[in-house]
């Protein structure tokens, strides 16, 4: 329901209504975006949380929008499991509309709280939390929202202390990047926004995010709650990052003796790096959750049963969780947002000779409240447009155990989820085959680059990365195929032999020919038709030009002749 009035009611004349419903009590907490208060409703006789935006932000309409697509998509019929949005509006505060919105308010602590307190929860607990998370995002995905920021500091658990954990203890709350399915995860500013520590691979990378993401989710709560530790403990943010994209599923045995090889199979499933290895709906992983639950209730093991988990009674005394936007760090690296609280929960790991009951200082009893504050992505059809090659992103600092553990071992790889592959040799494979054996392994093809050479047209030369790198699923590779050309190779100066070897060489066919040449010398090759660099198809006929020079005749040289000389005649006698 959404309601913009603020009708007058009977409360008391020092009471402040809001949206003519609910009656302003004391502060609860505040973050960056907004404060939260404790307020009555009138309407149904209860308690719940109202948040308001802060009046500065208030005033500008792209931060009210996105406040407001909050509340849109939020939960507002009652689940077990979720935390329900009652209303939302804007309240007139003297000139100033500023955003609200009321919400139920969740009894307990955070499940990062109690686990902080309390340590690790034993088995049937830890199962049952995923139950109601399932139970919960089956909820969700029915109605077409992704909840997309499942975390144990989004889980609330409360529950008396005489009694077992139950479903109805646990809520899902902040559904402040919750969006359609096939959308990225992106807030106003475009930036990817999740949890680092249990943040799906694809949300990690930019992708588009489905209800599969929000179960990989789920088997990383379920990890933390079960170990005391998050999957992947790193130095870095960014090496957290990259390990939820290119590292196995942990295993829980290694760090909590006596967990089942079913459990460490759930656990390996949910978190599959690729989303088609996962269950298929919330449904079905709640449905291998039941069937894990019976199996672990029929063979329960002497750890499971001692270790016990002692929960604070519900009272009347409230408190809140550190609202997230108070905590939201930004990054040096363009392109990512985290959502992971500044606070870093002191978890320990769970010790195998642990007694029945720790002696440990009670917690006050508390009732915390629900909210989802800090930046929440728009609402329906306000989101940020998808980028086709978003690069690997790096996060602010992850959640990690303060202490003193070895990091958890890695499962193995299972047959059906190449986590991380060698990448084979494409080379003298069609394009296509190239292709649909990259689609086999669960990697991209990227850009094709023909290449000339002696290679078949349209088969592959070369990869990149190169044959022989680990990659993760979803990687691009890059391939160099042959055009079916080749340039036609310089041969001027070579021998008759040696300018045809170059010229098969190179993939074509070859003739010879004669050209006289007055200056080579009579069988050198002087050039080729076509000439040296031309680019021609394969099988092409190049023809290699072989000097010669036509002798030319020696002159034969005139002869002299030499003139008979007269004779001289004789004088005559006188008379």
């Amino acid at each position: 329901m959404t309601d913009t009035s603020d009708a007058p009611g009977s409360a008391p004349d020092d009471a402040l209504v809001v949206g003519g419903r609910f009656e302003l009590g004391r502060l609860l907490g505040s973050g960056a975006s907004s404060a939260v208060f404790e307020a009555h409703d009138r309407e149904r006789g209860d308690t719940v949380a109202l948040k308001m935006l802060h009046p500065h932000l208030s005033s500008r309409d792209d931060d009210v929008v996105r406040f407001l697509g909050e509340a849109a998509t939020s939960p507002t019929a009652p689940h077990p499991n979720l935390v329900r949005t009652r209303a939302s509006g804007v309240h007139d505060t003297g000139g100033l509309a500023q955003a609200w919105m009321a919400l139920d308010l969740a009894p307990g602590i955070t499940l990062a709280e109690s686990i902080e307190l309390f340590g690790p929860l034993n088995i049937p607990e830890a199962l049952t939390v995923s139950a109601a998370l399932l139970g919960g995002l089956a909820a969700l995905h029915s109605h077409e929202l992704v909840h997309r920021d499942v975390s144990p500091n989004n889980v609330m658990i409360s529950r008396p202390a005489d009694r077992a954990l139950e479903t109805s203890d646990v809520r899902l709350i902040d559904y402040g990047l919750a969006d359609a399915p096939g959308r990225v995860a992106r807030d106003a500013d475009g930036l990817v926004a999740g949890s680092v520590n249990f943040i799906s691979p694809e949300q990690a990378r930019g992708l588009e995010v489905d209800a599969r993401g929000d179960l990989y989710s789920v088997g990383a709560v379920l990890f933390f709650c079960v170990t005391g530790q998050v999957p992947f403990p790193r130095e870095t943010s960014e090496l957290t990052l990259r390990a939820q994209v290119n590292s196995p599923p942990p295993l829980a045995s290694a760090l909590r003796p006596g967990v089942s090889r079913g459990l460490d199979g759930l656990i390996a499933r949910g978190m599959s790096k690729r989303a088609s290895a996962r269950f298929d709906s919330a449904a079905l992983m709640l449905e291998a959750v039941a069937e894990l639950q019976q199996r672990e209730r029929s063979g329960q093991s002497s750890e499971t049963l001692a270790r016990t988990t002692v929960m604070p009674p519900d009272s009347v005394r409230t408190r809140v969780t550190a609202p997230r936007d108070a905590a939201t760090e930004r990054f040096a690296s363009p392109g990512v947002r985290s959502t992971v609280t500044a606070r870093r929960a002191s978890v320990r790991p769970v010790a195998p000779a642990a007694p029945a009951r720790r002696t440990r200082r009670r917690a006050n009893p508390v009732v915390v409240l629900a909210i989802a504050l800090g930046a929440a992505v728009v609402g329906w059809g306000v989101v940020a447009a998808v980028l086709e090659a978003p690069p690997t992103p790096t996060i602010a600092a992850p959640i990690t155990s303060t202490a003193a553990v070895e990091p958890a071992p890695v499962a193995p790889v299972v047959a059906d989820e190449p986590v991380r592959l060698q990448l084979p040799s494409l080379a003298s494979l069609a394009i296509v085959e190239a292709q649909q054996t990259l689609a086999s392994l669960g990697l991209t093809t990227g850009g094709l680059t023909a290449v000339d050479g002696t290679q078949p047209a349209n088969t592959v030369v070369a990869s990149s990365p190169p044959a022989g790198d680990w990659l993760a699923p979803g990687d691009v590779v890059q391939l160099s195929y042959a055009s079916g050309s080749n340039s036609v190779p310089d041969v001027t100066a070579m021998s008759r032999d040696d300018a045809v070897a170059a010229v098969q060489n190179a993939g074509f066919a070859v003739t010879t020919a004669t050209v006289e040449d007055p200056v080579a010398a009579t069988g050198s090759v002087v050039g080729s038709t076509p000439v040296g660099g031309s680019r021609l198809v394969l099988g092409s006929t190049v023809t290699v030009l072989i000097a010669f020079t036509t002798p030319r005749p020696t002159p034969t040289p005139t002869p002299t002749t030499t003139p008979t000389p007269s004779p001289t005649p004789s004088p005559s006698a006188p008379r």
